[in-house]
């Protein structure tokens, strides 16, 4: 079990070992971050447990926890380094004044439709290699919280992203490769052609994902 997981029990958030089991593979990702400075934002606040969680893992005196909620509740936090913001998920406004943010965890309504809309505002406001966390995505399969929209099928047209920009994505083609034994091949995947490719088969490159994992009841993504 580790620390993550340990303050995840300790402030009884359902991220730990005794509800979702989110976060040892969390802590897998996010440990890299606990001595740096950053700018952390969670939907969904509840009673707090896990802003005191994140608050106490990332340490640093001038991380910023940025909490938003629908609803406008004191959870007792009084930590200068934590923000609360009320507001509705898919507004816009709610996130007027963040950016540079470092990572995102949605952990809000869970509405298939509320999960992208909020993607598609915030992927923009990380900074390169930011990560960004939707949880509870079983919901794509319960019918009154997916209806018509199916949040995981909607990830899956960024896997071809992912695939397509392929290891030589930013190679320049003019230089030459004399250890590869085919240089027409890592030519096709260089980026001056992803997207002509990509339009062949009616696919479009939107985010700058580098990579995404999906564990079980969350998707990870990470940005270039």
């Amino acid at each position: 079990m580790g620390i993550l997981n340990e303050l995840a029990i300790k402030y009884n958030t359902d991220k730990s070992s005794s509800w979702h089991n989110f976060c040892d593979e969390y802590e897998f990702f996010l440990n890299g971050y606990r001595d740096k400075a950053i700018n952390l934002l969670e939907i969904g606040v509840a009673h707090g447990g896990s802003s005191r969680m994140w608050l106490d893992y990332f340490s640093h005196p001038n991380t910023t926890v940025y909490g938003v909620d629908v609803n406008n509740i004191n959870v007792g936090i009084t930590d200068s380094r934590y923000k609360f913001v009320c507001g509705d998920q898919t507004d816009a406004n709610v996130y007027s004044g963040i950016s540079d943010l470092d990572i995102v965890i949605d952990d809000g309504s869970h509405v298939c439709t509320h999960q992208r809309l909020t993607f598609e505002m915030l992927f923009s406001k990380l900074k390169s290699n930011g990560i960004y966390i939707v949880e509870d995505v079983c919901t794509s399969y319960w019918n009154y919280m997916g209806d018509d929209f199916n949040f995981v099928e909607y990830t899956k047209q960024y896997i071809d992203t992912v695939n397509y920009n392929g290891i030589y994505n930013e190679v320049d083609v003019s230089i030459e490769h004399p250890n590869i034994p085919f240089p027409n091949y890592c030519y096709a995947r260089n980026s001056k052609y992803l997207d002509s490719t990509m339009a062949k088969k009616n696919m479009v490159r939107q985010y700058d994902i580098r990579s995404i994992y999906y564990g079980n009841g969350f998707i990870i993504f990470f940005k270039k």
